[in-house]
């Protein structure tokens, strides 16, 4: 169920659906017509509200998502200097070679999680500048 708040906005979009339905009712001995378009007003108002709680529900959303990118990054940075320590002890090339080529497997398999995110934020901020536009 859709909650609307009872702001300035909700209250005078109610009293200026019902100030046209009044003036209709003057011009008009339709008295469907106007109940229509009080009506199509009403529902204007709930496709608003729903508009908003969608918006909040997507922000709401976007905040794990960012503190899993930050993860990342931190997981990103940990492996780097980790792999640092690990080649200034280790002096056998062999071995270097294996953990650099584990590393950059790390590295591109984070590197592809960090793109997905990336891009995944990207379409969350493009769906709210639409709905906010459309507002």
């Amino acid at each position: 169920m859709v909650k609307i708040k009872l702001d300035y906005d909700v209250l005078g979009f109610v009293l200026l659906a019902l100030f046209a339905f009044y003036v209709l009712m003057q011009f008009t001995t339709d008295p469907p017509l106007a109940l229509s378009l009080l009506l199509l007003a009403l529902l204007s108002l709930i496709h608003k509200a729903k508009l908003e709680e969608g918006m909040s529900k997507l922000r709401a959303s976007l905040v794990p998502s960012i503190e899993q990118l930050d993860k990342h990054i931190l997981a990103l940075a940990d492996i780097s200097t980790n792999l640092g320590q690990q080649l200034r002890a280790n002096e056998k090339e062999g071995e270097l070679e294996r953990r650099l080529s584990q590393l950059e497997t790390e590295v591109e398999r984070l590197s592809s999680d960090l793109a997905a995110y990336m891009g995944y934020l990207e379409s969350c901020i493009r769906n709210l500048n639409r709905a906010e536009e459309k507002e």
